[in-house]
């Protein structure tokens, strides 16, 4: 596609992905450690959880890999890209949606795939996901019992109640 004129720029919020911080422990390595699922013994290190990198530095990464890209187009084929476009799922969509609104003048568009959305009204994920991963151990512990004060603090944060099967918490 490089040949017939057209190229792509991705990057990953301007840090990198993550680190195994344990392949086998039954707790947290390290305080921000997570684990693949719920019955993992595999721990996780998400740059992205790091305090230097908050979400509300992703944008002006988007924006900068915006111009460094034009900026590369131009130095080897003498001209500017006739069209650019942003494209994202998930975080990568609330980043599509964040670039234009922040530099329209970047973009001629772009795709916001399943977005994430933060309200600035809570309640949103940052007001309610918290609460709800506090008390997702404690209701592991209860045998994902709907009646235990866990299963509780979590619906009153605005999830719905569980679903489970066997011993399994969907």
């Amino acid at each position: 596609m490089v040949q017939q004129g057209y190229a792509y720029v991705s990057q990953n919020k301007g840090i990198l992905n993550f680190f195994v911080a344990s392949l086998n422990s039954a707790t947290p390595p390290e305080p921000p450690a997570c684990r693949l699922n719920p019955t993992s013994t595999v721990w996780v290190h998400f740059y992205a959880n790091d305090p230097a990198t908050p979400f509300t530095r992703w944008i002006p990464f988007v924006i900068e890999a915006t111009h460094i890209a034009g900026n590369a187009i131009f130095a080897h084929y003498g001209s500017r890209p006739r069209r650019t476009y942003a494209v994202g799922t998930s975080n990568g969509g609330y980043q599509v949606r964040r670039a234009i609104e922040s530099a329209p003048e970047l973009y001629d568009g772009g795709v916001d795939w399943e977005g994430t959305y933060v309200d600035p009204v809570a309640p949103n994920i940052l007001s309610g996901l918290p609460p709800a991963i506090l008390n997702f151990m404690d209701y592991t512990a209860s045998g994902f019992d709907p009646n235990s004060t866990a299963a509780k603090n979590i619906v009153v944060t605005g999830y719905p109640p569980d679903l489970v099967s066997g011993t399994s918490s969907l």
